[in-house]
């Protein structure tokens, strides 16, 4: 079985780790070919994907051409894309900014998104152009515009359709299983080495982008997962970080295992508890709780019909969602995974749901819109997050301790989609052996000044992580704001402050404020 989408959004995204859950593969998949291609290795300038926007900084692209696998001298040549804004400060040239992707593992940048892009320089330009720091912006290899992109497109064709059906939890699983045991075998077909595709890979082709750009030194600003190479690139290549900006980080060493029934059950219990997360919450609802999970119940006898339009490949595509009871459950998951405003909403949500007249101005609708964009989305590397799962986290995880505390889950339905992951846990085993770095299961101790940005409801990576961690940084800081996961690119306090730190990184924590 495969790793399913589904399980991301009701489990492991709380994690930043997730299962595969492949068979019938060990017969299937074919010897890699690891004959080079005809491109050479190193950074070449491109054609710009899009075009220059008027008021934006001065623009070069590459694409970085690197080995699939860094450890075998005859290994084929991929290659990602990489952006440099270039800085017109008077001031002299300082240590560019690299921002390391989207996080994930497996999240892209959209830097084929004239929007996305122009997001990503207001929410940086301070930190980097501004100060006269060029910004590097990057998709690591396997997501977004790189090349190999590990999405698994016949799950995204089958999903569009599976969405408008009424499938029990045990079916979507099977059937999402069936479409990635299709990928897994096209990437064995593409003569793609999933094992290349993880986290000590993603550092080693950081270091040769640094020398292809003839740089000494980086400022890091690593997001989520992208923590996770920032922390790692830290450890291996300490020389070349001047300092880092880790944005609702996470951590190498935090494995599935950890505080794992705490983050399973913490979207749900901080629906329960929404009125002490909402700043607009007057008066609380009596029993939220259970009130939840009646509506799961009721859904799945009687679906909803949810007409909604998301995005596919940049077109406005339509679809009629079938809202039944493990589907809405989701989808309030990552709602609350990625944003406050669920909290504000859910009491629209929960009555009108019991009263089972659903309007066309329904708030919950924007909640599901999200949630099948995620779903849907071509330029997320599923199979990436699948072979850094695999390299990155099988071997460290105490897989007989998470069974044992399954047992203590509250719901069936969490029950039955934790325990058909757990079951099925060896199947990275199918997968070509690869000698683990115990690097990445490492905890970085170091004097690189490192500013910690932390969203004060984030449960995905939750404020108590990096506070277990700040002791291991000697000029680290700490700052909480109050927002969820991911702050740079929501918070505008979030990025001053990381230009303060990063323009001097001796700064006091108690400089470390708002005003300018």
């Amino acid at each position: 079985m495969s790793l399913s989408k589904k399980i991301i959004i009701l489990i492991f995204l709380l994690c930043l780790i997730v299962f595969a859950l492949i068979f019938s593969l060990k017969n299937s998949q074919k010897p890699l070919n690891n004959q080079r291609n005809s491109a050479e290795l190193g950074l070449q300038q491109v054609e710009c994907w899009l075009p220059l926007k008027e008021g934006w900084p001065r623009l070069d692209c590459y694409r970085m051409y690197v080995p699939e696998d860094h450890e075998k001298a005859n290994s084929r040549i991929i290659h990602f894309p990489v952006m440099v804004f270039h800085t017109e400060s008077a001031k002299p040239h300082r240590a560019p900014v690299l921002h390391l992707g989207g996080g994930g593992p497996g999240g892209g940048m959209y830097l084929d998104n004239a929007y996305s892009v122009q997001s990503i320089i207001n929410d940086h330009d301070d930190i980097s152009l501004k100060q006269g720091r060029d910004l590097v912006v990057i998709d690591p290899r396997g997501a977004g515009l790189s090349e190999p992109l590990l999405n698994c497109g016949r799950f995204v064709d089958s999903e569009i359709e599976r969405l408008q059906k009424d499938l029990s939890l045990k079916e979507e699983l099977f059937l999402q299983d069936q479409d990635y045991v299709g990928c897994i075998q096209d990437s064995a077909k593409r003569n793609i080495d999933l094992t290349a595709y993880n986290s000590i890979s993603v550092i080693q082709d950081m270091e040769l982008l640094r020398k292809a750009l003839d740089k000494q030194q980086w400022v890091l600003i690593g997001v989520s997962y992208g923590a996770v190479y920032a922390q790692l690139l830290a450890n291996k290549y300490p020389d070349v970080v001047q300092s880092m900006v880790l944005d609702s980080a996470a951590f190498p060493d935090l494995k599935l295992q950890h505080e794992f029934l705490a983050r399973l059950l913490s979207p749900y219990e901080a629906l329960y508890d929404y009125c002490d997360r909402s700043l607009f919450c007057r008066e609380g609802m009596p029993n939220v709780k259970e009130r939840l999970w009646n509506i799961v119940e009721k859904l799945d006898k009687k679906p909803h019909q949810i007409p909604l339009v998301y995005q596919d490949q940049g077109e406005e595509k339509s679809l009629e969602l079938v809202l039944n009871g493990h589907r809405f459950i989701a989808i309030l998951a990552y709602a609350v995974y990625y944003g406050e405003k669920i909290y504000e909403d859910l009491p629209d949500i929960i009555t009108t749901l019991e009263e089972d007249k659903p309007r066309i101005d329904f708030s919950f609708n924007r909640y599901a819109t999200n949630y099948v964009d995620f779903m849907v989305d071509r330029g997320f590397a599923d199979l990436s997050m699948f072979s850094h799962y695999c390299y990155d986290d099988k071997s460290f995880v105490d897989i007989d301790y998470i069974k044992q505390q399954l047992q203590n889950l509250p719901n069936q339905l969490l029950r039955d989609a934790a325990a058909y992951l757990v079951d099925n846990h060896e199947s990275c085993e199918l997968l070509a052996e690869r000698t683990v770095d115990p690097l990445v299961n490492s905890v970085l101790k170091t004097d690189i000044p490192t500013l910690f940005l932390q969203g004060e409801l984030d449960i995905v990576t939750p404020p108590k992580d990096a506070q277990s961690h700040l002791a291991n940084f000697t000029q680290g800081h700490l700052v909480m704001v109050e927002y969820s996961h991911s702050v740079l690119q929501v918070a505008p306090c979030a990025e001053l402050m990381a230009a303060k730190f990063v323009n001097d990184p001796s700064i006091s924590g108690a400089s470390l404020t708002c005003e300018r």
